[in-house]
């Protein structure tokens, strides 16, 4: 978080903090280097001086320790007080008895019962030292100093005090400086900063920063200029050009408005030329849809005009296949799209018909269109329309004899651009010694032939009814 604020700030507060930091530091850890030398120093003199002081007192103690003159003992212990840090002093002699002491405070309580190892230790504020006393290499005593610590710790803290107010006016007068010479670098920064603001906000590159000094930031100002010179002539050839690019934009709008406006002239002729052979084709396949139901109604009327129960039957299927090709032209001129239609609107058309035509078979019999999203054009819509009618018929005639009870389905959908068409029954079944494709019956002839000019497959499942499948390209031309 620190590091983020260090970074929002100002140049010249970031100056300030660094040169304050950096002196600080380094303030710092003279000061406790100072403070570490000094505690090391006292405590080394400390031990110098009352090493020194207990050899005296050894080699002047050697005689008394020898006659045990108890009295010489204390006098020449008694010379410690001159010593103010000296707490107490002790002799023993070489049964590690008390001989004499000396004590800065009464009453005396300072002397342990036994000296101790020799050499010197620290117990809380006090520093012990146990020297020997030795006559003729034999150690006949020994020295007890304590040693008061409060004298070094005292001058330790007046070495931290001093340490302190050094640090505090050194960081005041390092902030002084700092205050003032950081406009050496943040000024120069502050001005090149503020003419790129300009440059920003009002677009104006001619304006340019003032060079302040001879140095890295001196160098960064010329570059900075010289780059505003550099845009400035790009902007002014930007300028020439773009007035040069609307020129031209101008001439070639008005160009393009002449040749738009030619051109809708001309798609206003296509359009009305289409419209007017929509209109063209849509009568073509309305009279043509006329022109077959004039030619149905004739056979109608012929059938009217015989008994013969073969020819009637003849006349009613070519009636029937007159009346699915009229459908196709009929829902053509009647569909927005006058190129395909939509076979499943037009099979149920179709089935309408032969359910009319065949009332008297269909009574029992159940009709069943699946047919989903197929477009057929009228190259293929026509075969496939009678293909559809002569099954169809085929089933109503023979599949259901005497009436009986049953059901025909239409399936009819597109797979990988091929169309499939099936028409099945649960009738009495396709006989067995029948083959469709050679037949002298007109209805599968025909079947066969319109499904080869489909140029599809047709096959023939017989088990449980009838299935007739074909198959054919659903696209143009093949």
């Amino acid at each position: 978080m620190w590091i983020r604020l260090f970074k929002d700030i100002s140049i010249k507060r970031k100056l300030i903090l660094i040169n304050l930091m950096t002196t600080g530091v380094a303030l710092m850890i003279a000061c406790i280097l100072f403070i570490q030398f000094e505690r090391r120093n006292l405590r080394d003199n400390t031990l110098r001086e009352l090493s020194v002081l207990s050899e005296i007192i050894s080699n002047n103690s050697t005689a008394a320790l020898a006659f045990e003159d108890r009295s010489t003992g204390e006098e020449i212990l008694s010379a410690l007080s001159v010593k103010k840090y000296i707490a107490s002093a002790c002799l023993f002699d070489k049964q590690n008895r008390i001989f004499a002491t000396y004590s800065r405070e009464t009453p005396f309580d300072n002397c342990p019962q036994r000296p101790g190892p020799n050499g010197y230790r620290f117990e809380g504020n006090r520093l012990i030292i146990v020297n020997p006393v030795i006559l003729d290499l034999e150690t006949i005593g020994y020295v007890y100093l304590s040693y008061d610590l409060k004298e070094s710790q005292t001058r330790l803290r007046m070495y931290i005090s001093i340490v302190i107010l050094v640090f505090v006016l050194a960081s005041i007068v390092a902030f002084a400086i700092t205050s003032q010479l950081q406009g050496i670098i943040s000024k120069p920064i502050m001005h090149l900063s503020q003419v790129a603001k300009d440059v920003s906000e009002k677009r104006d590159y001619s304006v340019r920063a003032v060079r302040q000094s001879q140095d890295e930031i001196g160098l960064l100002i010329d570059a900075f200029n010289d780059m505003l010179s550099q845009i400035q002539e790009r902007d002014q050839a930007l300028i020439k050009d773009q007035e040069t690019l609307e020129r031209r934009v101008e001439e070639r709008t008005s160009k393009l408005k002449q040749e738009v406006q030619e051109r809708k002239k001309a798609e206003a002729k296509i359009i009305t030329s289409l419209k007017e052979k929509d209109v063209l084709l849509k009568e073509i396949h309305h009279r043509v849809k006329n022109n077959l139901q004039v030619v149905s109604s004739l056979l109608y009327l012929q059938s009217k005009k015989t008994t013969h129960d073969q020819t009637l039957e003849m006349l009613n299927e070519s009636q029937n296949r007159i009346k699915s090709m009229a459908l196709i032209h009929e829902k053509l001129y009647q569909s927005k799209d006058i190129v395909r239609i939509d076979f499943s609107e037009y099979i149920k058309s179709l089935m309408s018909h032969l359910s009319r035509s065949y009332g008297s078979h269909l009574a029992m019999v159940d009709i069943h269109l699946d047919v989903n999203n197929v477009y057929l054009n009228i190259d293929k819509a026509i075969p496939c329309g009678l293909i559809i009618n002569e099954l169809v018929s085929n089933c109503m005639k023979y599949a259901f004899p005497n009436n009986e009870q049953g059901e025909i389905q239409i399936i009819m959908n597109t797979e990988n651009d091929h169309v499939n068409l099936g028409v099945i029954d649960n009738g009495i079944g396709f006989p067995e010694y029948l083959n469709f494709k050679n037949t002298e019956t007109l209805g599968l002839q025909l079947v066969s032939a319109l499904t080869a000019q489909l140029g599809g497959s047709i096959s023939l499942d017989r088990s449980g009814g009838t299935r007739f499948t074909i198959q054919f390209s659903a696209e143009e031309g093949q």
